[in-house]
């Protein structure tokens, strides 16, 4: 790609991140990355070559194209649908060997239809609602819907599962009533030992060891970055995203000109302003507008005016000598300075995975093994 804009994807980092996955869950419990977002912005199936090179088996992603996409490119992989599926949706899912997410009677019928007619059997994970209140069956009721799914002959239940409303959250009360309604159904089902278990996000595998069962599903952290804001001692993760640009034109202003659309910035001095492509079109969102900083020749920039669709405006400061063509560091570090995800969402009033799943197509991911300290 001929892009300005590009996103540095640390493998060696994400590779590292992994290992501490590892060290926290122990070698006895199964890890699946969530790679669904297109790996949060990352690029999902280089993510995944790494991961899978690195011994990870079992892929989770959210749609059935994500699965296909990932089926097509690691043909010996288990990958998890758990965004679940229609109906309507079945025969894809059995034709590209996806594990589906059940939650639904109607849903689980079609699978095992569809399975039917294809001469199939269909390994299926059966999602416990127990506090999240979007896909699953509710904790109550999961007994009878798994005796009733036990009936369709084409379906292999080889899972079970919830997930936890609030495990990055320093009260864990409400995930310990999860935990203990799964753990009842878990008993009440006597597939315990029989089936893997899993309920454990980033947030859930860094704090709490009760939720790792048998799987873990790290997304976050595997990433760079702590939904809580934390780690455990002698756990480090480290940041696999380094996302710059350059300097497309230095523009002059003089006191009362502005910059951008609504004229949001009008200078008071004499000044020099560095037009950056970069936009809200790239996942840089109009949010940052006079808020975020790049970097630029070491030293920190603030974004003036209004951020458009393709570009940003950056005032020079009066000792940096910047040129047409410099590197310009939205996320990572150039120098002694560096910008982290966490600092752009909080500029955004938003979280972390809205700023990397918001990274735009346009933007040319280039994999490297170099590992950055934040």
């Amino acid at each position: 790609m001929h892009t300005v804009t590009k996103a540095y994807v640390s493998l060696g980092a994400l590779e590292h991140n992994l290992s501490q996955v590892r060290f926290l869950v122990g070698e006895a419990v199964e890890i699946m990355p969530v790679v669904k977002a297109n790996a949060y912005g990352h690029g999902m199936l280089p993510v995944c070559d790494r991961l899978h090179a690195a011994g990870v088996g079992v892929f989770g992603v959210a749609t059935i194209d994500e699965g296909i996409r990932l089926k097509e490119h690691i043909p010996g992989a288990t990958v998890v649908l758990l965004g679940g599926a229609l109906p309507a949706q079945a025969e894809a899912v059995v034709e590209a060997a996806l594990v589906p997410v059940v939650y639904d009677f109607g849903q689980a019928y079609a699978l095992d239809h569809a399975a039917s007619r294809m001469n199939k059997d269909v390994p299926v994970h059966l999602k416990i609602d127990t506090g999240m209140t979007r896909l699953g069956v509710r904790y109550d009721e999961g007994l009878a819907f798994l005796e009733r799914l036990q009936t369709l002959r084409r379906l292999g239940v080889v899972g079970l599962m919830t997930h936890l409303a609030t495990a990055d959250a320093q009260d864990s009360s409400f995930t310990m009533l999860q935990l203990d309604r799964f753990d009842s159904f878990l008993a009440s089902s006597g597939l315990r030992n029989q089936v893997v278990v899993h309920a454990a996000n980033s947030a859930a595998t860094i704090k709490c060891p009760r939720s790792h069962y048998d799987m873990v599903r790290p997304g976050l952290m595997l990433y760079g970055l702590s939904p809580t804001g934390a780690t455990p001692p002698g756990v480090t993760l480290k940041p696999i995203l380094r996302l710059t640009s350059r300097v497309l034109r230095i523009a002059r202003m003089r006191p009362g000109e502005s910059v951008g659309y609504g004229r949001e910035f009008v200078a008071k001095r004499n000044m020099q302003v560095a037009i950056v492509p970069l936009g809200y079109a790239d996942g840089y969102c109009h949010r940052l507008s006079g808020r975020a900083e790049v970097i630029i020749r070491g030293a920190r920039s603030p974004v003036i005016g209004a951020i458009s669709m393709d570009m940003i405006a950056v005032e020079i400061k009066e000792h940096c000598e910047a040129s047409v063509g410099d590197e310009v560091v939205i996320i990572g570090r150039q120098g002694t300075e560096s910008i982290s995800v966490n600092e752009l969402a909080f500029l955004a009033e938003t979280i972390p995975y809205e700023i990397l799943c918001g990274l735009g197509d346009r933007i040319d991911r280039v994999f490297v093994e170099q590992i950055w300290d934040e």
